[in-house]
C-alpha cells in the first residue's frame, strides 16, 4: 500500500512538470507568433512607405508611340511625365542605311530646356552631336560638333542668343559618354550680333578661320591655355573687342588679318614667361595685329 502510494505521487509531480512545460512552450510560442506579426506589419508599414514614396517621385504617365515615316525610317517616341512636371522625351529614329539618330529631351515645369541629339553610323560609331539649351527666360543655346576620331570633337556651328559663351573641355552624351572638343570649325560663330565674351576651354587645340569674325558686340575674349593654331581673319572686325587673354604659351601660328578689325585701343595679355611672350608678339604683328594694340604678360 504504502509503494503504491509513492508510486502514485510520483506520477503527479510528472504530469504537473509536463503541464508546467507546456504551458511554458505555448507562452515562448504565443511570443513569437506575436513578434513575427509585429515585425510584419512594420516590413509591410515600410514597403507601403517605400511605394508611396516612389511614387511620389516616379512617372505619373508614360507614353510609346512608333511612327514609319516617309523616307522608311521608324521612329520611337517615349514620353514621360514626373509629378513634379518634368518631361523626358526619348526619340529613337532608325534609318533604312542602318545609322541611328537618338534625341534626349528634358524639359522642366519652369520652362528651361537641355536637348542632346547623337547620330550613329551602321556601324553604331558616333558620327554627330548637336546639344540646345533654353533658359526659363527663353534664351536658347544650340551647338553642333562632328566626331572627328575617337572620343574627340569639332564644334561646327553654334547659334546663342546668351551674351556669355564658354566653350567647355567637353560634350557629354545622354549615355554618359564624353567627348573632348579641340577644334572649333571656320565660321562657327560668325556675325553673331549676341555675344560679348567668349571663352574657350582647355582641350581647344585649333580656332578655324573666321569663327568669330563680324561679332559686332563682342568685348572680351580668353584663348584657352592649348590652343596651338588660331586661323585668318578668326576676329577680323570685332570693333568692341578690347581685351584677349591667352591662357598659354603653346600657340605656334596665327592667321593673316586674324584681329584686323577690332578696337585700336585694345590690350592683349599673354601668361608666359618674357621670350615665350616675345616668341608670340612676334607672330601677332607677322598676323597684321594694329600698330595701337597693347600687349602685355601677365
Amino acid at each position: 500500500m504504502g509503494g503504491g502510494s509513492s508510486s502514485g505521487g510520483g506520477s503527479s509531480s510528472v504530469s504537473d512538470k509536463d503541464s508546467d512545460n507546456k504551458s511554458d512552450e505555448k507562452k515562448e510560442s504565443d511570443k513569437e507568433s506575436t513578434d513575427k506579426n509585429e515585425a510584419d506589419k512594420n516590413e509591410s508599414d515600410k514597403t507601403e512607405s517605400d511605394k508611396t514614396e516612389n511614387e511620389n517621385k516616379g512617372t505619373e504617365e508614360q507614353v510609346t508611340t512608333v511612327t514609319e515615316n516617309e523616307d522608311g525610317s521608324t521612329t520611337t517616341t517615349t514620353v514621360e511625365t514626373d509629378r513634379e512636371g518634368k518631361t523626358v522625351t526619348t526619340e529613337v529614329t532608325e534609318n533604312t542605311d542602318g545609322s541611328v539618330t537618338t534625341t534626349h529631351v528634358v524639359a522642366e515645369k519652369n520652362g528651361s530646356l537641355k536637348s542632346t541629339s547623337v547620330s550613329t553610323d551602321e556601324n553604331g560609331t558616333t558620327k554627330t552631336i548637336k546639344t540646345e539649351k533654353v533658359t526659363a527666360k527663353g534664351k536658347s543655346e544650340t551647338t553642333d560638333f562632328n566626331v572627328t576620331t575617337g572620343n574627340k570633337v569639332s564644334l561646327e556651328k553654334i547659334e546663342s542668343e546668351k551674351t556669355k559663351l564658354t566653350i567647355p573641355s567637353s560634350v557629354a552624351t545622354a549615355d554618359g559618354d564624353s567627348y573632348k572638343i579641340v577644334k572649333i570649325a571656320k565660321n562657327a560663330a560668325k556675325n553673331n550680333d549676341t555675344l560679348e565674351s567668349v571663352t574657350i576651354g582647355k582641350n581647344v587645340t585649333t580656332i578655324g578661320a573666321s569663327s568669330f569674325a563680324g561679332c559686332d558686340n563682342l568685348t572680351e575674349a580668353v584663348i584657352g591655355k592649348n590652343v596651338s593654331s588660331i586661323g585668318k581673319n578668326t576676329f577680323n572686325g570685332d570693333s568692341n573687342l578690347s581685351l584677349i587673354t591667352f591662357n598659354g604659351t603653346k600657340i605656334t601660328k596665327i592667321g593673316k588679318g586674324a584681329f584686323d578689325g577690332i578696337s585700336p585701343d585694345a590690350i592683349i595679355r599673354i601668361k608666359g614667361t618674357k621670350k615665350e611672350v616675345k616668341r608670340i608678339k612676334k607672330l601677332l604683328k607677322e598676323a597684321g595685329l594694329p600698330s595701337t594694340v597693347k600687349i602685355e604678360r601677365i
